[in-house]
């Protein structure tokens, strides 16, 4: 095989090696990264359980005391449940409404009146999960969170329903009304949304989706929290953004396989260089065992012409000798 066909394979294959160890320690740290975005995704998830559950609780407590203040008083005008109502969305603004309901389970008092006046006197038993969380709510004698529903006003959202026992007997509820996107929208952080999908089910109905974006490129890992509260169980799920997956893989890629391409080209130069002098050392070798080859040759026959020359010297001398002891007594 010439020289530098031998030089340009083996600086081919140690390319190619060199890049095949570069792509296999790009996906070992693709997966490393991929591993602490799901961390962070999983922590974004903790806060996000963490922020709806401490709300959801301050408005709990807040409805409660409402309903300890209607046990206390039985006759509450519409003036004194709107104060006490005022007072009570100041501490707790994301409740869209708050509705005293009658143990005959029609609506008594609402705040704020004025958007709601329509609402005074509505059956809550027409309402199949209003309904069903208020006789929750006295069955258990504690506050009871509904499942998603339909408000009555259109939008989407549920409902926090708080007993009022007057000596021991049913005396109606109070009934906080949540719209389900302002609720959790405030329970999101700016960043958090730039860069995560959250979502809210129930029972698989969703209570809250951020915005749902088209999965590309890589596997996104998706992360989930259930929050136990008042009856209901909610699944917290939280994902980043296909985009700011692929920025945290692309992040130095560029660099990563300059380096690698650069790594490589070395290297296939070193091995071509070294395949061509390992080539270029054995040819001298062939060439000068050949020349040894050939100088034993010579010195072979040059041995073989002094032999047959000695031979020839001692065969003279012996003649010679055997002439002169002839010679000797002719001459007598």
């Amino acid at each position: 095989m010439p020289r530098c066909l031998k030089s340009m394979l083996a600086g081919v294959l140690a390319a190619s090696l060199c890049l095949g160890a570069a792509s296999w320690a790009k996906a070992r740290e693709n997966s490393i990264r991929l591993k602490h975005i799901e961390e962070e995704t999983r922590l974004v998830a903790r806060q996000f359980a963490t922020r709806v559950r401490s709300e959801l609780e301050k408005h709990r407590i807040a409805l409660q005391q409402m309903a300890r203040f209607l046990d206390d008083r039985p006759e509450v005008t519409q003036e004194e449940f709107s104060r006490l109502g005022a007072a009570t969305l100041k501490l707790t603004p994301l409740f869209l409404r708050v509705s005293a309901v009658g143990a005959s389970l029609r609506v008594r008092w609402i705040h704020p009146l004025e958007a709601n006046r329509s609402l005074v006197g509505f059956d809550v038993r027409t309402h199949p999960q209003g309904h069903e969380t208020v006789l929750r709510a006295m069955q258990t004698r504690g506050p009871a969170l509904s499942p998603p529903l339909s408000l009555l006003d259109g939008p989407q959202g549920f409902v926090l329903a708080a007993p009022v026992f007057r000596a021991g007997v049913f005396g109606g509820a109070v009934v906080g009304t949540f719209r389900s996107s302002d609720f959790f929208r405030a329970m999101v952080l700016p960043e958090a949304l730039e860069r995560y999908e959250e979502r809210v089910l129930d029972s698989g109905t969703t209570v809250f989706d951020s915005g749902p974006s088209v999965p590309s490129g890589p596997p996104v890992p998706v992360v989930g929290e259930k929050l136990d509260f008042r009856g209901r169980t909610w699944e917290l799920s939280v994902r980043p953004r296909p985009a700011v997956v692929q920025n945290g893989l692309r992040t130095g890629r560029a660099a990563f396989w300059t380096l690698a391409w650069l790594l490589a080209l070395a290297a296939g130069g070193i091995a071509g260089a070294g395949a061509s002098f390992g080539a270029s050392l054995a040819a001298r070798f062939r060439s000068q065992r050949l020349a040894l080859d050939e100088a034993r040759q010579r010195l072979d026959g040059a041995m073989q012409q002094l032999l047959q020359a000695e031979k020839l010297t001692a065969l003279g001398e012996l003649v010679a000798g055997v002439a002169h002891e002839i010679n000797n007594p002719l001459a007598v």
